[in-house]
């Protein structure tokens, strides 16, 4: 849910033709699973 919201957000706010959006909807692609396998487990 969020990072379709994230999604939404950055192509509206996005100049045409910069390729900004893109490469931030692709950084979280990237960045997801790596930061979920190496997040410290929660304090409790």
């Amino acid at each position: 849910m969020f990072r379709q919201s994230f999604t939404d957000f950055i192509f509206a706010t996005n100049t045409d033709g910069s390729g900004k959006a893109a490469s931030y909807v692709r950084a979280l692609d990237m960045l997801g699973p790596i930061l979920t396998k190496h997040r410290p487990n929660p304090i409790v």
